[in-house]
């Protein structure tokens, strides 16, 4: 987990992905997901996600779900909260995405992506909290980075 002042360059492929993040929110905490536009994701269309945050139990239900991240993990989640993505995801998993809405940080993760018939690649994934009010956070924006390792 990161704070949100953390130099832009320490997030390594996603430096502009964090660098359009700080430009969206201004002066506020964090940005609200209608901040941003579809052109602005230029180079990452096909790989982000933008999950909502449900309370009450916690979860998180998945309103957008990147064609790229369909083809390599073979499902769409759009629509899925995430306790029912199925193999591949853990309780700690869901701890830290828990951790990350509570306090407004920025996360970054890296694990192995299962590819249909080509076996286990590295990926990295950032998760960066968005907010309609600038103060709670009511959605992820989450990005993969495919065969990157830091």
């Amino acid at each position: 987990m990161f704070d949100h002042n953390t130099p832009s360059e320490q997030f390594g492929v996603f430096e502009s992905l964090v660098a359009l993040w700080r430009v969206k929110r201004g002066d506020i905490g964090m940005p609200s997901w209608a901040d941003f536009d579809f052109y602005d994701f230029k180079g990452w269309h096909g790989w982000i996600a933008v999950q909502e945050i449900v309370t009450k139990p916690f979860d998180l239900r998945c309103r957008l779900w990147g064609t790229e991240l369909t083809k390599v993990l073979g499902s769409d989640n759009t629509g899925k909260f995430f306790s029912e993505y199925g193999q591949g995801y853990t309780e700690n998993d869901l701890a830290f995405l828990t951790e990350l809405c509570r306090s407004g940080s920025i996360g970054m993760s890296h694990g192995a992506l299962d590819r249909l018939k080509e076996g286990r690649k590295p990926a990295a994934f950032i998760d960066l909290p968005l907010s309609d009010d600038g103060l709670a956070v009511h959605h992820l924006l989450t990005a993969c980075a495919e065969s990157y390792v830091q």
